[in-house]
Order: C-alpha cells, then structure tokens, then sequence
C-alpha cells in the first residue's frame, strides 16, 4: 500500500510541473463543449394517448371458430404502416414539413429521419388476464419547432384513427378471392383423381389388394392355413389308420343265446347300403355341377369305394358263418361304434383334402402373378396416395375459406370502442438537449483531459524527484545530494504563480457556474448572434 501512495504521489508531483498546460487544456475544452451545447437548439415532445377496445362480444362468441385477426391484429398492422413511406411522405405534406427539403435527396433523407423520430407504442387486448395497459397506446414525435411537433402528431392519431375505425377488407376480400380460385382449381384437379382411381379399380377387379392387405401378405396367410391343412389331414389319416387297425381286429357279430333275430335284410349291412346310396345321390349331384376331376366328386368316389369294399368283407363273414351260427349271431356294437367313427374322420379327411386342394389353387393363382400383382399394387398407392393429398389441400382450403369469410363478416359487424385519453400536447420546456448534464459533463470532462495531458508531459520528459527515486532508476549508489537554496524573491514569485493559477481555476469555475445558471437564455442569446441577430 506504500508503495502505490509513492508512486500516486511521484506521479502526481510530476504532473504538476505541467499544471498551466492542464488549465489551458481545461479552459480549451471547457470553452469549446460549452459553446457547442449554446448552438444546440431545443427540442420539443409532442404526445398523445388514446384507448381502443379490441376485445368485443362478438370476439368471445366465436373466438373457437375462427382466429382473431380483426381488432387486436389490425391495430398492430396499423402500427406498422405507420412507419410506412405512403403515411409519413402524406403526414409530411399535410403539417408542411416537407418544405425543409428543398431537394429529392433531402427529402428521402426527412421521411426516414421520420421513422427514428415518431415512437408508437401500445399493447392490444389480449384472451387473458386483462392488464390496466391492455388497449392503450401513445403516440409521440419530437422536433425542434414546438408546433411541428404537435402538427405531426395530430396527423398521426387522425391517421390512426381512420384506420381502425374504418377497418380494412380489401385485404380480406382478396384472400377470399384468391382461396375461391384456388378452391376450384383443387376440385378439378380431385375430381380427375377420383376418375383415374375409380378406371384403375374397375380395370384390376380381382387383382387389388382386400382387407388382407397387400399381394405378399395374402399370399403368406395362404401358405400359412395350407400348413395348418396339411397338419390337420395328417393327424386326422393317423386317427383313421388306427380306427381301421381296431375295426379289423374287431368282430361283426357276436353270440347271442337271448335273442332269436336272424340278420338279414335289417342287419349290419343295411346301414353300410343307406350310407352308400346317399353317397351315390350326393355323388350325382355333384357331377351335374362339376368335373371328374373336381376334389369334392372325388373324394365322394374314394368313401363309396372304402363303404363298398367294407360291405364286402361283412358279407363275406356272414357267408363263412354257416347257418347254424347265423340264427344266433347280432350285431357288435363295439363293431359298430367304431364303424360310426371311421366314416366321420372319413368325412373330415375328405373336407380336410378339398380345403387343401382349393388352397393349393389359390397359392398356385397368386404364385403365377408375382409379376403382376405387386405393380398393380403399388400404382394403386401412387394413386391413392396423390388422391389423398389433394383430398387434404382441399379440405385445408375449403376450412380456411371457412373461416375467412367468418372473420370477414365479424370485422364488417364488430364496433371498435376509440376513446382519446390525453389529446395531442405539447410542452413548453424543451425535452433536450439536457444542458444541464452537458454542462456538467463537458466540465469534467475538460478537468479530466487536463490533467491527462499534463501526465503525458511528464512521461514524455520524467524527472527525480528524490535520491531514491534515482538510486532505484540506475541501481547506482547515491553518495550525496544539494538541497536547492531559495530566496525570498523566489518564494515571491511561488506565491505570485500558485496565485495566479488558483485565479485561473477559480476563473474557470465561475465560468461554469455562470453558464449552469443561465444555460436556457444564454443558448437563445449564442443562437441568436450565430443566426445575426434575428429572433
């Protein structure tokens, strides 16, 4: 900490030997900002403040039908044409301020020097809390003629006014237009698409994709019941084979000592004969409907043949029977059972095998076009696919129309409530420059440039001050110094100077003092000697 107080005061004890170049900075630069802020002429704020109800009944009855664009959107759009070129060059004409620019450069450069100076500020109301600043908004503009100010404003707010109030449509009416066409354009584009989609299903019946989806994945549901077809008939020929097995191990007729029935035309084999006439009646039939070849005809030809080859070897063990064991003989009725039993797996192996066969014709059907039915396919999606996005265009369109021609009639219906808050007003007292903190700055400002230019001084030209200084500068031992005799005229001419210089501070400071205290009249006084003299 001592050895920045050194060094602060080595600094300043230097600085000091160039004091009268710090005042006369300071008087320079003093003189010269003072001067410039006299010639800087006034300028005035006109404001105006006014209410605009954006927000109506109308608003919250259909606000979930359409999006809210009239009131609280055409306020803001009317905040921005105001910057407008169009607003600004007829708000120019309209107070004169157009006749400062006497060239078409200098009257480009006012319109946009218009857009910095004129501030629109406001807040709409919002579907919210309402706020106290909801729907208020100002508009202000500053000059350096006070009636321009107000003049411009004036304009402003009739400007504004006008086109709330009045509202806009021609916006509306041309994006109703534009949609109407656009609606029309994309119904005949539809209707095509619905006709080129409509051609292709008519002309690919049997060929297009169904419920089960597309062409791969019918053709794998098919191998898939084919597999589960097979795995039945297969269990169902092993349950056959082993019902056979039993019924050959087994004997028709039995023994019986109680019963005096003879078998004859009532006995075992009239049941075989009622199953194989049926068989041949149902074999007819199917021979009117369909070919030799058919899997029903010949399954139906495969049981007739097991059912007569059966009622043969029945018969033949009644032959080989002997007549005096037929009066005592009847039927089995296990025999029986699994007689019943062997002609429904039969059945069932027949259903099982027609199944099949008309599966494998289905598979062999898809399997001979592979080639033609995925590209069937795929330009039935291309179509469906272009179909269904002009469907949603249009639909998006016709929606929009909707609520355009909704929001169009609520902006004809809606009142916009405008009420003036504070009209156009300007004050007396300029709002800049603030020539009081210019003053006050530019004398700092001026002390502090000062003293920067005496501490350049030194810097450029040091000198020691003490032994120390110089024994730490060359790191040479000091073996002495001489102390400076002064005399009483040199004391006199020290005083004379400090005096001098403190006059010239305190010159300064009343200088200062002065032009604070009558900073308002003497900028008229300055700007009227610069302008000669005139008011």
């Amino acid at each position: 900490m001592d050895e920045i107080l050194k060094l602060l005061r080595r600094e300043i004890v230097g600085a000091w030997r160039f004091r009268w170049w710090a005042m006369a900075t300071a008087w320079i630069v003093c003189a010269f900002g003072w001067f410039t802020i006299f010639t800087m002429s006034d300028v005035y704020e006109a404001n105006a403040r006014f209410f605009v109800e954006t927000r109506s009944r109308l608003d919250r009855v259909i606000d979930s039908v359409v999006v809210d664009d009239a009131a609280g959107g055409q306020v803001n759009l009317v905040k921005q044409a105001m910057h407008g070129r169009p607003v600004l060059e007829k708000v120019a004409t309209e107070t004169d301020l157009i006749l400062r620019a006497a060239t078409p450069l200098e009257k480009n450069d006012l319109i946009s020097s218009l857009v910095e100076k004129i501030v629109i500020t406001g807040s709409p109301g919002q579907p919210r809390a309402p706020l106290p600043t909801d729907g208020i908004y100002s508009i202000s503009f500053r000059d350096k003629d006070r009636s321009m100010s107000l003049a411009v404003v004036n304009s402003l707010l009739n400007e504004f006014m006008d086109d709330v109030v009045r509202g806009r449509q021609d916006s509306s009416d041309e994006t109703i237009e534009f949609l109407t066409s656009e609606i029309t354009k994309y119904d005949e584009q539809l209707r095509q698409r619905e006709q080129a989609l409509a051609d292709f299903k008519q002309q690919n019946v049997g060929l297009l994709p169904g419920d089960g989806g597309g062409y791969f994945d019918r053709l794998q549901v098919e191998l898939d019941e084919l597999g589960v077809l097979e795995a039945q008939l297969q269990n169902a020929q092993s349950r056959r084979a082993a019902l056979l097995a039993q019924l050959r191990g087994s004997n028709p007729y039995v023994n019986d000592s109680s019963d005096g029935t003879v078998p004859g035309s009532s006995g075992p084999t009239s049941d075989m004969d009622a199953r194989i006439l049926e068989l041949e009646s149902q074999l007819g039939e199917l021979l009117l409907r369909f070919t030799d070849r058919h899997p029903d005809v010949i399954s139906t030809r495969e049981q007739l043949a097991q059912l007569n080859d059966r009622r043969d070897e029945q018969l033949e063990m009644m032959r080989n029977a002997g007549p005096e064991d037929t009066a005592v003989l009847s039927n089995n009725p296990v025999y029986q059972q699994l007689s019943i039993a062997l002609n429904q797996i039969d059945v069932e192996i027949a259903g099982l095998q027609n199944q099949i066969g008309r599966d494998r014709v289905k598979i062999a059907d898809l399997q001979a076009k592979v080639g033609i039915i995925p590209a069937i396919e795929a330009q039935l999606s291309e179509l469906t696919r272009d179909y269904d996005q002009v469907q949603a265009t249009y639909d998006e369109l016709r929606g929009l129309l909707e609520q355009e021609v909704i929001s169009s009639r609520k902006q004809e219906a809606a009142v916009v409530n405008f009420r003036l808050i504070d009209p156009p007003f300007v004050g007396t007292e300029p709002v800049a420059p603030q020539r009081a903190l210019l003053l006050i700055g530019t004398f700092i400002v001026g002390l502090g440039i000062g003293g920067g230019v005496a501490w350049l001084l030194h810097v450029m030209r040091p000198v020691f001050h003490d032994v120390s200084d110089l024994r730490d500068v060359t790191g040479l031992p000091v073996l002495g110094a001489v102390s400076m005799t002064w005399i009483e005229r040199h004391h006199a001419e020290r005083r004379m100077e400090l005096t001098s210089y403190l006059m010239a501070g305190g010159v300064l400071v009343g200088a200062f003092i002065v032009a604070f205290v009558f900073r308002e009249p003497g900028g008229v006084l300055v700007r009227q000697l610069l302008s000669g003299g005139g008011a």
